[in-house]
């Protein structure tokens, strides 16, 4: 019986679980380790699946939601020390949130863990752990836990950039000094209009045409850059994929391919 710890985990969150996953979506990895949140390191233990949100204003509330079962009894995670860790690329540089689990058993049979926020990256939420025979089902449940307007965007701009990329658009086409990047980078553009005439950049799937990815809260563009112009946008690639850097003003139609990997 699980039904009393999910629904405390909705309240604790203050969001109910999404009924699906739309085709645009953000996702977090999460894993456990055979330590605790003060001293990670080495590989997960045990990796489980995504937390996996919708992307998109109106989704912003919903949490990412996560759900695994791994060969291990509960009483052994219980036994020994492990955590339950969330970062943004599966690696720990990239961390989230975290969270012991512990030895307390709740009356319907399951471990309630929580998921603290770590380096003030906005995240946090709870894990519900169940026996299932020889192994253990985890649910868990990761939000950035803002409020809509600009601190829902603050979330993702806590988050640390990983690099930084120069972009130059001119009148021939758009040139950048990086073009391949790894899944779950945080990358900030660094935009110049080198050209004689207005200019615009923006990130997209490959063959899109105006459709710069983000929210209506956040898109991935540069509009109307003068001559001479600079701006700079940030974009975490969470799926690996073609995208392209294209400037659509007027007759333009300059591309710049761009591979995540």
């Amino acid at each position: 019986m699980i039904g009393g710890s999910l629904f405390a985990a909705a309240l604790l969150i203050g969001i109910s679980a999404p009924h699906g996953i739309a085709q645009g979506t953000v996702s977090l990895n999460v894993a456990i380790y055979d330590t605790n949140c003060f001293a990670l390191d080495g590989e997960p233990a045990y990796e489980l699946e995504p937390a996996v949100r919708e992307k998109g204003t109106d989704a912003r509330s919903l949490p990412g939601v996560s759900e695994s079962t791994i060969d291990a009894t509960l009483e052994k995670l219980q036994s020994n020390m492990h955590a339950i860790v969330v970062t943004r690329s599966g690696k720990l540089s990239g961390l989230l949130a975290c969270g012991e689990i512990n030895s307390v058993t709740l009356p319907d049979g399951t471990v309630s863990v929580g998921l603290r926020e770590q380096i003030g990256s906005t995240y946090g939420g709870i894990a519900i752990l169940s026996s299932n025979a020889s192994q253990t089902t985890v649910r868990a449940f990761v939000s950035g836990g803002l409020s809509e307007g600009a601190a829902a965007e603050a979330q993702f701009d806590n988050l640390p950039i990983d690099q930084t990329v120069d972009v130059i658009v001119n009148d021939e086409g758009i040139e950048a000094d990086q073009s391949v990047f790894p899944v779950g980078s945080r990358v900030q553009f660094s935009v110049t209009n080198e050209g004689t005439e207005p200019h615009e950049v923006m990130l997209e799937l490959a063959d899109a045409d105006e459709e710069p990815l983000g929210d209506e809260g956040s898109q991935a563009e540069i509009e109307d850059m003068d001559e001479e112009g600079s701006a700079t946008f940030t974009y975490t690639f969470d799926e690996p994929g073609d995208y392209q850097l294209a400037d659509h003003i007027g007759s333009h139609y300059l591309v710049l391919d761009i591979t995540v990997e």
